[in-house]
């Protein structure tokens, strides 16, 4: 796998021989939130912390907040064209090796950037890595644990809504030096496409702390968008994959609008959320078989998967084992890449088998392979049809 040489080794004990962290706060209005945010980021234990709050130029009461601790951090306001420019100015001022930003009504768990440094230094090869989160309401009472995806899949996170908290999300500074800034002209989904062009071109993972508290409430700007934002979402889908799949773009459409549902028309949601649940839970299934990627290691009839394109990869090592039942073997296994069949794989006996794809010549990123196979088990309780037990996908130099 490609990998990054890491810039530290040395233990968390002197502030002069560890990694600098740079968090940006934007912010527009957030007064009765931002000191929360503040002192989430002020009171972390981890000594090495350069602090920006990029305000859109507030009426409220943010800016007396602001300068209350301007001797602790660095702070503007000024008006600008949302909050992909306010980060994106935050980053540009900043010097640190790992940045991550922080929204004006949301919270860092305690210890948060010192485990996030920690991950960092001890797994050279990731670019970027995200954490467990909580949802809280809009007083900061705690809900429920956001449901974080465990093991990060690219053809998951586009199409099964598969997700992670923004503010538990971190990365090396590496990352804008190759990819550039956040897209300016997005408003709702520019975390959303960050997040797919890093891992269309690198390493991700996942840490099982809890880093952050996500603020949930009517006027948050993730319960607006309607239409609009519904474009957006799709725009960077289609960006990254040439592939629509229908289920899928229900679970976005009904997704949106149960949302708006949800805070705008609140006894209508309340009459029709048994059903919307179970519309739900309906399309995830179909969803989930149509990846035929499973959680426990199965592989449907047709398996899906999307990988990072990495510039030190001749080819993806794929390998697969075949249990003791005779419904399976003998099998066929045909590979296509980006939508063109590469190889082919007969499988005569049970045991272990791995496929080679040629990757070196891919400049389109993220990479879309499919594994087709001529047998498969019958219909399990969940309607999956099972071929083959999955054992690793690596990246071969």
């Amino acid at each position: 796998m490609q990998s990054f040489t890491s810039r530290w080794s040395c233990p968390l004990t002197d502030s002069t021989h560890i990694p600098l962290v740079t968090i940006v706060t934007p912010s527009y209005n957030q007064g009765r939130f931002i000191e929360a945010t503040i002192l989430s980021v002020l009171n972390q234990d981890y000594p090495n912390i350069e602090y920006f709050v990029i305000d859109g130029g507030s009426s409220d009461n943010t800016i007396d907040i602001l300068q209350k601790y301007e001797n602790r951090l660095t702070w503007i306001s000024e008006p600008d064209i949302g909050q992909s420019q306010a980060i994106n100015k935050g980053f540009q001022l900043g010097r640190g090796e790992i940045l991550g930003w922080l929204n004006s009504d949301d919270t860092y768990e305690p210890g948060a950037i010192r485990t996030v440094v920690e991950y960092l230094g001890k797994h050279a090869d990731i670019m970027m890595v995200y954490g467990e989160g909580n949802l809280m309401d809009i007083d900061g009472n705690f809900i429920k644990r956001f449901p974080t995806m465990q093991t990060f899949d690219l053809w998951a996170f586009i199409f099964q809504l598969s997700n992670f908290m923004q503010p538990s999300t971190f990365f090396r500074k590496n990352a804008i030096s190759t990819l550039g800034l956040l897209d300016t002209s997005m408003h709702w989904y520019m975390d959303f496409e960050y997040w797919l062009r890093i891992g269309s071109r690198f390493n991700v993972g996942h840490s099982n702390h809890v880093l952050s508290n996500t603020r949930i409430y009517p006027a948050t700007k993730t319960a607006r968008g309607g239409i609009i934002r519904l474009y957006e979402l799709f725009s960077v889908i289609n960006k990254y994959s040439s592939n629509t799949f229908i289920a899928s773009s229900c679970m976005f459409i009904g997704g949106l609008f149960a949302s708006h549902l949800k805070y705008k028309h609140t006894k209508i949601y309340n009459c029709f959320q048994s059903h919307i649940l179970l519309c739900k839970s309906f399309l995830k299934k179909k969803i989930s078989n149509h990846h035929g990627v499973y959680a426990d290691d199965w592989l449907g009839k047709k398996a899906r998967f999307m990988l990072p394109v990495l510039n030190a990869a001749s080819h993806i090592r794929i390998g697969i084992e075949f249990p003791e039942d005779t419904r399976l073997i003998p099998n066929q296994i045909c590979a296509e890449l980006n939508g063109k069949a590469v190889s082919v794989l007969s499988c005569a006996t049970p045991g272990s088998y791995q496929l080679k794809i040629p990757c070196n010549s891919i400049a389109t990123a993220p990479i879309e392979i499919v594994l087709i196979f001529s047998r498969a088990l019958p219909p399990d309780s969940q309607r999956r049809r099972l071929a083959c037990k999955l054992v690793s996908v690596d990246f071969i130099a």
